[in-house]
C-alpha cells in the first residue's frame, strides 16, 4: 500500500509542477528557464509534504530530514538543467 501511495504522491507532484510551468510559460510569458525552475521547486516542496504526511506519516520535520530529501533532488535538478 505504501508503494501505491508513493506513486500517487509523485504523480500528483509532477502534474502540479508541470501545471505551474505551463501557467507561467504560456499565460504569463515567463522565460522557460524560470518557469521550469519554479515548477520544479513547487513540485519538490509538494513531494516532500505529501511523502512526509501521506506516504510515510511522519509528523516531525527537522533539518536533517529536509537536507536528506533535498540533496538528491538538487543534484537531479542540476543534472537535467545542464544537459
Amino acid at each position: 500500500m505504501q508503494l501505491l501511495k508513493f506513486i500517487i504522491s509523485e504523480v500528483v507532484s509532477a502534474v502540479v509542477g508541470y501545471g505551474v510551468f505551463l501557467i507561467l510559460f504560456k499565460i504569463f510569458h515567463v522565460s522557460p528557464v524560470y518557469a521550469n525552475t519554479s515548477g520544479y521547486s513547487v513540485a519538490l516542496v509538494l513531494a516532500f509534504v505529501l511523502n512526509k504526511s501521506f506516504v510515510f506519516k511522519r509528523p516531525a520535520i527537522n533539518r536533517s530530514t529536509i537536507l536528506r530529501f533535498l540533496q538528491p533532488s538538487f543534484l537531479h535538478f542540476l543534472k537535467i538543467s545542464w544537459c
